[in-house]
């Protein structure tokens, strides 16, 4: 019901865990709002938030959403430094 930042979509393939689209325009937004890093981050952000979804995480519950930002956190940290 509202344009979102990032989607990710399961395959049913061996070699292959799925596709992440990211709204470059979102993205553009997002980072002038609330990134300091720039889109460069924002977009790394946003490529680590589709991969941990086409892993299996979720953030459906405020439980399983501080377990995801977390570890999104880290891996942006690793990235990004």
């Amino acid at each position: 019901d509202q344009p979102t930042d990032v989607l990710s979509f399961t395959i049913d393939d061996m070699e292959l865990l799925g596709d992440i689209i990211i709204s470059l325009p979102a993205a553009r937004r997002n980072a002038e709002l609330y990134e300091p890093g720039g889109i460069k981050k924002e977009l790394s952000r946003l490529a680590i938030h589709g991969a941990l979804h086409l892993l299996g995480y979720d953030h459906e519950n405020d439980r399983d959403h501080k377990k995801m930002e977390k570890i999104q956190e880290s891996l942006l940290e690793q990235i990004c430094a």
